[in-house]
Parts: structure tokens; sequence; C-alpha cells
């Protein structure tokens, strides 16, 4: 998966807020914290040819929490998308779902 995540590419305008704690003493401890919301923003994936456009939403990501971003608005192949973005806790790490429904 994390081969895929460096494959995005990003594009419009975020606005948003980032904390970063980094204890150099134990890196491993580190913690990061964004919380951002787009406007018309785009997003190609060039080895899956897809890409999505008309962003609009706001999103979280917490490295110890996940991804979480409810009530998106995009378009993809020219017609509407909502997507509905969670992420859970579990004993192996953390798993992000990805609900999308097109119109």
């Amino acid at each position: 998966m994390f081969a895929l995540a460096d494959d995005f590419q990003f594009k419009g305008l975020m606005e948003g807020r980032l904390s970063l704690d980094l204890p150099f003493s134990s890196l491993d401890k580190s913690h990061v914290e964004l919380a951002f919301k787009t406007q018309d923003a785009g997003l190609d994936i060039p080895s899956l040819d897809v890409s999505i456009g008309a962003i609009d939403g706001a999103f979280s990501y917490s490295s110890g929490a996940g991804l979480v971003a409810p009530e998106v608005k995009a378009r993809m192949f020219g017609y509407p998308l909502a997507l509905n973005i969670t992420s859970e806790k579990h004993a192996g790490g953390i798993a992000t779902r990805i609900d999308a429904l097109g119109h």
C-alpha cells in the first residue's frame, strides 16, 4: 500500500494546521497531527491511471488514530463522488476504510 501512496500527486490549495512532537532522545515516540481543508483540489495516481478532482472536504490525521474525513465531495470519471474516510486502531496498527458512493 505504501508504494502506491508514494505515487499520489496532489494539486490545489490546502489550508490547515500541522503539529509535530519529535522527542530527539526517542524518535520512535514521535507524534504527528494534521488537520486541513481542501477546496477544488485534485489527486492523481498515475500508476492506476486515476484522477480525482474537485475534492472538497475537511481531513484530519493523527499518527495515533489515523485518517478521518467525513462527507468529502469530489468528481471521478466526470461524475460526482461522496467519500467517508474512517480509521480504526487495532493490535496490528491502524486500518483506514474509504467508503465511496458515486452517482
